[in-house]
């Protein structure tokens, strides 16, 4: 769902890709994205846990760390 929703930023005209973690590990919930001309980096869900649904949620984080990805198309 991540990389989808990366495919519909750069379809909307923005940059976007994934995030690197501290520890060099690409991340699996979390986005870059240019905003004011500067890369911003968000957490896009919680990951829930046995039985629970994720939520969506919206929360920047810190220090933004662009990986270039494509996306995957609908």
């Amino acid at each position: 769902m991540l990389r989808r929703i990366i495919w519909h930023l750069q379809l909307a005209g923005f940059q976007a890709g994934r995030q690197r973690n501290p520890s060099g590990a690409i991340s699996g919930d979390k986005l870059t994205v240019v905003a004011d001309g500067a890369w911003h980096a968000y957490d896009v869900w919680t990951l829930g846990g046995a039985g629970r649904p994720i939520s969506v949620i919206f929360y920047e984080v810190f220090p933004p760390n662009p990986v270039a990805d494509g996306g995957i198309p609908d």
